[in-house]
């Protein structure tokens, strides 16, 4: 145990502690949350999905990143990446995993979710999202421990020859479990995607827009938690500044593409106005600071910083606005959807129309006939999902450590 401590530099435990007290802080809330109820959220009947589920398709695409970017090395020969091939491996483990954690606090009965495999209902896409993520999290799994057993043999001080044996295995692994890991890491997102993307009735999510669109920002999360994580396990040395200048173009190409697909998206609704410009109304006036601080300047300046600072501060940097960038993106997801509905019916003896559902779950009269809920996320449901992701850092961190710390 003592030799597991001294693996860790004085910074890194008062990091590692904070993340700790947050990751604590987040389940004490959860468990406020079971005592009260999701009253203490503030989401409601017409407006059921928030900050819980817009996390989890961020965590998902971040996932799904980590094993394209270890999948590319044997697919499409990029050796460059083979330096970093097990970490990414190992944050698409460890996002995956918090991806369907971060589903639990958004049940008002968690123990329920165990009907997902007691009742599956395969009409459902959320079963069939459950059955890739599943798969996803094998095949990281599987990718992580043959990445580790080079690294294993090291530790043990094996000869050069069996070291060099064992690498030789791993890759020969690699190779074999790229093709059907790659079609997984799209599909987890793809799927996630198609669960928001086939409600006819959610005009913002309708189409098929959202797949594409979720893939890119995968690309992006993805690259970019591989970067930091890199960084903060191996730091920014000579012999790894080749493999970094890579990823930095990847980021800025991936973000790139994010963005066309975004405002073309904008664009064409902007276009056609009536619903459509609704959207754009409450994602351009309501949701501002998370549209354009958020969605365009933040990835815009990540673009600009990927390509001209190739330093340590340039991929920290540039990395964290990615992040951030994204998660704006997916909350953005929410409330256009909810506060923009097709579906409406006739007033009697009037010409007005209201949109339904309009049931609010309050039993307050002025609420009856609300057609528009002003989503923030209440304190209760910060401190959870900040405390959710402090623990998956935390995880993360510390595996990487363990596993990989020397290379």
């Amino acid at each position: 145990m003592s030799h597991v401590v001294k693996m860790f530099r004085p910074k890194e435990m008062i990091f590692l502690g904070l993340l700790l007290i947050l990751a604590v802080i987040g389940i004490v809330a959860w468990i406020y949350q079971l005592m009260q109820g999701l009253i203490v959220t503030n989401m409601r009947n017409i407006f059921p999905w928030g900050l819980y589920i817009a996390t989890f398709a961020f965590l998902v695409g971040t996932a799904a990143g980590g094993l394209i970017v270890s999948s590319s090395i044997y697919l499409f020969n990029v050796r460059e990446l083979k330096p970093i091939a097990s970490l990414a491996s190992l944050t698409a483990f460890v996002f995956v995993l918090g991806a369907m954690a971060m589903v639990i606090p958004d049940l008002g009965r968690p123990e329920r979710i165990l009907n997902i495999l007691l009742y599956p209902n395969f009409s459902s896409l959320l079963v069939w999202d459950f059955i890739v993520l599943t798969a996803y999290a094998i095949l990281s799994l599987a990718h992580v421990y043959i990445g580790w057993r080079p690294y294993a043999a090291r530790l043990r001080q094996l000869s050069e020859d069996k070291i060099a044996e064992l690498e030789t295995r791993s890759f020969r692994w690699g190779r074999i479990l790229a093709p059907i890991s790659l079609p997984f890491a799209v599909l987890i997102h793809t799927v996630t995607a198609w669960i928001f993307a086939v409600n006819a009735g959610r005009p913002w999510w309708f189409g098929g827009f959202l797949a594409p669109s979720f893939l890119a920002a995968a690309l992006v999360s993805g690259s970019a938690v591989v970067i930091l994580a890199s960084i903060a396990i191996y730091g920014f040395k000579e012999d790894l500044r080749h493999t970094y200048n890579i990823m930095m173009k990847f980021l800025a190409t991936s973000t790139a593409v994010l963005l066309f697909l975004v405002y073309q998206d904008y664009f064409v609704r902007w276009w056609w106005g009536g619903d459509e410009g609704q959207i754009l109304s409450i994602l351009f006036n309501r949701l501002w600071l998370t549209t354009l601080i958020g969605e365009f300047a933040l990835l815009f300046t990540t673009i600009i910083i990927a390509i001209k600072l190739k330093t340590s501060l340039g991929a920290v940097l540039s990395s964290v606005l990615a992040l951030l960038g994204v998660y704006a993106h997916r909350f953005n997801l929410m409330e256009p959807s909810y506060n923009v509905l097709i579906n409406k019916i006739l007033l009697p003896s009037s010409e007005s129309t209201i949109p339904v559902p309009i049931v609010l779950g309050d039993m307050k009269h002025s609420y009856w006939l609300l057609t528009f809920w002003p989503y923030t996320p209440s304190p209760i449901e910060i401190m959870i999902t900040i405390g959710w992701l402090s623990g998956i850092m935390l995880i993360l961190y510390v595996l990487a450590k363990l596993l990989f710390s020397r290379r």
